[in-house]
């Protein structure tokens, strides 16, 4: 595929991914009524998906037990997804920092961290709503994350970027 052909392709994907964002995104200060009363006795995840669901110890455990359980683990799930996400998005706005805004690409990458920092917001939220603390990265998992953000990449070794004179470059250096 040519340089041109490829840049088209991939303009036009954003142009569609950009559309597809604008029907599909929400805001969850908004769309999500976060004052209604939880469900007494109701899981938090579908029971098949907690943890130790089918084990022996499953089987000691009192309805209530079970209940909590799944709390906590919704409450973990949703703080290790803030937490990717902070990394998504660190990724995405390293990759648009030093690239043209009047392209789809970086414009369709700034409406994708957008959404990410909604999810985060409505992930944070809910581990408010149902009264656990959050969850935070074990401290090696935590360098990791530093690691996978700062060497993670997309496109290959060219980078392309809006030097001062407002015109396009072409450098092997990497942000």
């Amino acid at each position: 595929m040519t340089g041109a052909l490829a840049t088209s392709t991939r303009e036009k994907t954003a142009a569609r991914l950009l559309n597809s964002s604008a029907k599909n995104s929400y805001d969850p200060e908004i769309d999500i009524d976060w004052e209604a009363p939880l469900v007494d006795g109701m899981y938090f995840l579908p029971e098949q998906r907690i943890s130790l669901y089918g084990t022996p110890m499953w089987d000691r455990m009192t309805p209530e037990q079970r209940i909590e359980l799944s709390r906590q683990e919704v409450a973990s799930i949703a703080s290790a997804g803030i937490w990717f996400e902070m990394i998504l998005m660190q990724m995405l706005l390293r990759d648009t920092y030093s690239v043209d805004p009047t392209r789809k690409h970086p414009q369709w990458a700034l409406t994708e961290i957008g959404d990410e920092c909604r999810h985060s917001v409505m992930f944070a939220r809910l581990i408010e709503r149902i009264g656990v603390p959050a969850y935070p990265a074990p401290r090696l998992t935590h360098e990791l994350g530093r690691v996978i953000r700062r060497s993670g990449s997309g496109r290959a070794t060219t980078r392309r970027s809006w030097s001062r004179k407002r015109s396009w470059t072409v450098s092997s250096a990497r942000a």
